[in-house]
């Protein structure tokens, strides 16, 4: 049943790691492109809420347009790290790829991610968009988190990642184009419409907040780096609990099966 996406997913895993072992500047670019296409989304999101805060349904609003992002990545085939929280993971525990590639893998495509992020934050502020109401719905967006206790932000963070990596998973079991769009589209919509944490989206919104006039006194810097860096343990919980896991378990032939295979090859 899960056995041939399961298989997708390896050769993903695989392919991280061998392109990041053959052209480690490339896959930092494509990491950075894909932070690149999470700002875009957080600041697409932004301004519909921004023009349209009198709306009852602001959120779903909110959320639907939050879907370009992960929809872009999976599309333009760029690395993300809230995904391969689970892809690159299983790949370890299948043994498709060592764990230290694992651990080079999780490390650039976060890095990669987060200077993505960077990056577009220092150009959303040089062209002037960063002002009056759209840079107080930042301060004020990413100020809500600052009484938020750790376990409450880390669970976001795990809620969050269980839709982002569910739609990553149901990526691999369809070829259609259509089928894939729209599973990316109502699991981002249902993590950014119930107010969800992703890591990089956070790495995002809170560097425009810090880049607004008065974000810095506002939030300060430890406090994006806790924020960020909570939101990043509970993405990767879900990613290795909910599904790098379990599939792992689910593809384990039992003795019966292998017995079973055994006396098909004789």
């Amino acid at each position: 049943m899960y056995h041939e996406a399961i298989k997708e997913v390896l050769k993903n895993a695989k392919r991280q790691a061998i392109f990041l072992s053959k052209n480690p500047f490339g896959y930092l670019v494509s990491a950075i492109i894909s932070g690149i296409f999470i700002s875009l989304s957080v600041m697409l999101s932004a301004t519909v809420s921004v023009q349209n805060q009198s709306s009852p349904i602001i959120n779903f609003l909110s959320g639907t347009t939050g879907t370009f992002g992960l929809i872009m990545v999976v599309f333009a085939g760029t690395m993300l790290f809230t995904a391969n929280t689970f892809v690159i993971t299983l790949g370890a525990l299948k043994k498709t790829i060592t764990w230290l590639e694992l651990v080079k893998v999780i490390a650039a495509v976060y890095f990669g991610n987060w200077i993505g992020t960077l990056i577009l934050s220092l150009v959303y502020k040089g062209s002037g968009h960063l002002a009056g109401a759209y840079a107080q719905y930042y301060i004020n967006a990413f100020s809500s988190k600052l009484d938020l206790s750790f376990m409450q932000i880390m669970l976001r963070g795990f809620l969050c990642n269980i839709l982002v990596c569910a739609a990553i998973w149901s990526t691999h079991r369809f070829s259609s184009f259509s089928a894939k769009f729209m599973i990316i589209f109502f699991a981002l919509t249902a993590f950014i419409a119930t107010g969800y944490e992703n890591s990089i989206a956070s790495m995002s919104q809170g560097s425009l907040a810090l880049l607004a006039p008065g974000g810095l006194e506002a939030i300060g810097i430890g406090n994006y780096l806790r924020i960020v860096f909570t939101d990043t343990l509970g993405n990767i919980l879900a990613g290795v609990l909910v599904f790098a896991l379990p599939l792992w378990l689910f593809s384990k032939h039992s003795k019966a099966e292998l017995e079973e295979h055994q006396e098909h090859v004789f």
